[in-house]
């Protein structure tokens, strides 16, 4: 099969690989950034996406972003893609459309007022007396995205923003905090509705262990796939007209808060493949990596998964997650460790091909290895019977391979699965999770 992959977030170098691994001829765009690099040496690189179209069988492409690529009428014509369209972005950037999908179908949401500036803002959180969660209207501006541990936290944020920025790069929402489980529910759709399986999952967003630090896109994932969810019955499985009337075709994932009395209040929508969300779906995926995506864009669900607990674990490089420094300070640092018998288990990002001489049986050699292209190489991943043995492989895996430069990744992933699925389970939710 002939795929085109339009990687606007740099995540889906192991994607493209496992499919030409399967046999699959795979054209990659990577838009002009700072990361030239990635999948150097691994992949057939193409300079415009546009002229690939038509070529392709499959069109995959990373992310919900409306604002900078042209794809709307390639889908209003039909063509082959999986991902996100601009109706279905507009329902994960524009938090106020996202909350009124819900609310149309008979979802509960949390009350929210929609600002302009900092001082209207301030002067809300300063009156209300009480704690909001603050999220950007869009993607321009992620300082945007905290949720305040209390008014006087989120004020000095906001006042901190306003010293900074002066007036804020576009609107933002402030929305009452709910306090419960964090939990999060998803499916795959197509012009037939939802796949049979559901997916849900843990995200780790934390920087450091004990989920302490900085928000970061995530440090880590616990998921597994469900034939019954409580949680995707609920947040999912209403919003089928109004996916199948946006012509949707993709992943749909719903995060949300359980609170004390078993409410499931949604926060927001991922309406594309997460990351690294998505490398976890994979490695629990059966069969042709590439054969269900174009089945499901046809409307057929031959999706076959495993049923196994899975664990994902981001291993970064500096500086993560702030991620500024130049690219000839991030690539060329060789992974050491990978072969043959754990590549299955090690999904990954930010690389490229190159050599670098290894120390082995006492020789020095020359080798084809892995090499960083950024601060996101890859993710490690492995599955058990319960959220407690797919940690303990994870993390063996892990020890099996090293960088130069100190790599970051959090060594507690899955941990705080076990309060929470106690208590979920308690309210009708994860009955199939074991910790």
């Amino acid at each position: 099969m002939k795929i085109l992959v339009i990687d606007i977030v740099k995540c889906a170098v192991d994607y493209c690989l496992r499919a030409q691994w399967a046999g699959h001829e795979v054209k990659y765009y990577l838009p002009p950034n700072k990361r030239p690099n990635i999948g150097k040496g691994l992949l057939h690189f193409v300079k415009d996406w546009r002229q690939w179209m038509d070529w392709a069988d499959l069109i995959v492409t990373t992310a919900s972003d409306k604002y900078g690529w042209n794809l709307e009428d390639y889908f209003k014509k039909g063509y082959p893609i999986f991902g996100s369209n601009q109706a279905a972005a507009e329902w994960e950037l524009d938090r106020c459309v996202g909350q009124e999908v819900l609310e149309s179908h008979g979802i509960p949401v949390l009350p929210y007022t929609r600002f302009k500036d900092y001082d209207s803002a301030i002067a809300h959180i300063h009156a209300a007396k009480t704690d909001f969660a603050c999220k950007p209207v869009g993607e321009a501006d992620r300082t945007l995205s905290y949720v305040g541990k209390g008014p006087d936290d989120l004020k000095a944020m906001m006042l901190r923003a306003k010293r900074l920025d002066g007036k804020p790069k576009q609107d933002f929402i402030l929305q009452t905090k709910a306090k419960g489980i964090e939990f999060a529910a998803g499916g795959w759709f197509g012009p037939h509705g939802f796949n049979a399986v559901w997916e849900e999952n843990f995200e780790h967003k934390k920087l450091m262990a004990g989920e302490v630090g900085i928000n970061t896109g995530e440090m880590g994932t616990a998921m597994k796939y469900v034939d019954r969810s409580k949680l995707a019955e609920q947040v999912l499985a209403p919003l089928t007209p109004a996916l199948k009337a946006i012509k949707f075709v993709g992943n749909i994932d719903v995060n949300v808060i359980v609170d004390e009395k078993g409410v499931a209040w949604p926060l927001e929508f991922t309406m594309r493949m997460g990351w690294p969300a998505f490398m976890l779906n994979q490695h629990l995926h059966k069969g042709d990596p590439v054969q269900w995506m174009y089945d499901l864009v046809h409307g057929k669900d031959s999706l076959r998964v495993s049923y196994s607990h899975c664990i994902g674990v981001v291993v970064a490089g500096p500086t993560f997650p702030h991620c500024h420094v130049s690219h000839e300070e991030t690539d060329g640092i060789p992974i050491f460790g990978i072969n043959g018998d754990n590549i299955d288990n090690i999904k990954l990002a930010e690389v490229m091909a190159g050599k670098a001489e290894t120390f082995e049986g006492g020789k020095w050699q020359e080798k084809d290895l892995f090499l960083t292209a950024g601060e996101y190489p890859l993710v490690v991943v492995q599955t058990g019977t319960s959220v407690s043995e797919a940690k303990e492989r994870a993390y063996k895996t892990l020890k099996e391979i090293h960088m130069p430069n100190s790599p970051t990744y959090r060594i507690d992933i899955g941990d705080k699965c076990k309060d929470a699925i106690a208590g979920l389970k308690a309210m009708g939710y994860a009955k199939e999770w074991v910790f």
